[in-house]
């Protein structure tokens, strides 16, 4: 139970992370699209009716894999914190019992951590 609330802390403060490095790329993202429209707003004049939809669907475009990529990353973030945090308790707990790091740990010691671990990996999805 220990184990699972260590690792609980640490995914939460992981998902803080992911959160705010999300909020970072939401940011840069609105910017891009605000300078987007910006300019479109100076071109309309002369740009054709069939020329501004094509420029249109290219923003859609490029919006929808901005927000893919960033998606991608919040959760290979996530995950790689949650592995992180798993490791490290694995190792603690090899190091308690005055082993090396990565060590075979008794099945119901493993057991416990590789449940936290994979409740804890469900929460970045």
């Amino acid at each position: 139970m220990i184990y699972r609330s260590i690792m609980k802390q640490e995914t939460i403060k992981s998902i803080i992370f992911s959160a705010l490095i999300a909020i970072v790329f939401i940011a840069s993202l609105f910017l891009i699209v605000q300078q987007e429209q910006a300019l479109n707003k100076q071109l309309k004049a002369a740009v054709f009716p069939s020329e501004e939809i094509l420029g249109k669907q290219i923003s859609k475009q490029l919006t929808g894999r901005l927000k893919d990529q960033v998606e991608k990353k919040i959760l290979s973030v996530c995950l790689d914190e949650v592995y992180d945090t798993f490791e490290a308790l694995w190792n603690q707990e090899c190091e308690q019992r005055g082993l090396k790091e990565k060590c075979d740990l008794p099945k119901d010691i493993a057991t416990d951590l590789l449940d936290g671990y994979q409740e804890l990996k469900q929460g970045c999805y």
